[in-house]
């Protein structure tokens, strides 16, 4: 099912929807529910960027996203475009599970997903 499908059709609604899932731990069996909350969380950033592009120069959707990512410091200030980037790439970390790895923390996803609410605002 894709976000716009389960109603979650902006940025905004997909960073709700990620506190919902971060706040509710015991609703997701292991660490499923913080995978869970990585994955709106960096949905949301990637629809805010796509939505910027698609106001700001349509034709840099085609691109690829870490291009994306890399192009937009040259259309919004630096620390936005680095905060960007950063939660864009540990939230993409936390997306995958490895056996070695430990999921995020409550603590670290509370912070990407202040800065991807901060990103959000900050691009819309």
């Amino acid at each position: 099912m894709t976000a716009a499908a389960a109603g979650l059709e902006t940025p905004a609604d997909l960073v709700a929807a990620a506190r919902t899932v971060l706040d509710r731990p015991d609703a997701l069996p292991g660490s499923a529910w913080a995978r869970s909350t990585a994955l709106l969380a960096r949905q949301a950033l990637e629809a805010a960027i796509a939505g910027f592009w698609e106001r700001e120069v349509p034709e840099a959707v085609t691109g690829s996203f870490t291009t994306q990512l890399l192009c937009l410091r040259s259309y919004v200030p630096t620390e936005v475009a680095t905060a960007a980037f950063e939660a864009w790439a540990a939230l993409s970390t936390a997306c995958h599970h490895h056996a070695y790895d430990l999921a995020p923390t409550a603590t670290e996803l509370h912070n990407w997903l202040d800065t991807v609410a901060d990103v959000v605002d900050d691009l819309s």
